[in-house]
């Protein structure tokens, strides 16, 4: 697969059609893969699946329970007034974290940097 410089992201619709050309695949069949691809994940990830889903050793998308916080003072900064931040009941929170496959050579990475 040739390498191909990005400039900027690409949209749903870019992404379709590179992966149509990359693969011989007519757009809907890929529209077709990536939906269900979207359902998997989401199955996995709903409060009764696993809350876990690894991306083909790229990517891991992770349900994580973020604690409550109780309410606490604080302080207008705008006016100095004292006020009381309400508090925040437990909740879920989605997270995605990249794998090795996916990490950029911390060498090549710098190099890209420098370029800019």
């Amino acid at each position: 697969m040739p390498r191909v410089k990005i400039e900027k992201p690409f949209t749903t619709a870019q992404v379709v059609s590179y992966i149509a050309d990359q693969t011989g695949l007519t757009k809907n069949d890929v529209k077709a893969v990536l939906d269900s691809l979207e359902e998997i994940i989401t199955l996995h990830l709903k409060k009764k699946g696993v809350q876990k889903f690894n991306f083909l050793g790229m990517a891991q998308f992770k349900i994580d329970r973020v604690a409550r916080r109780a309410a606490r003072p604080g302080r207008n900064p705008a006016t100095g007034e004292e006020i009381t931040i309400p508090a925040k009941p437990a909740h879920n929170k989605a997270k995605l974290r990249v794998l090795k496959k996916l990490n950029l050579n911390s060498a090549e990475f710098n190099n890209e940097r420098r370029k800019r």
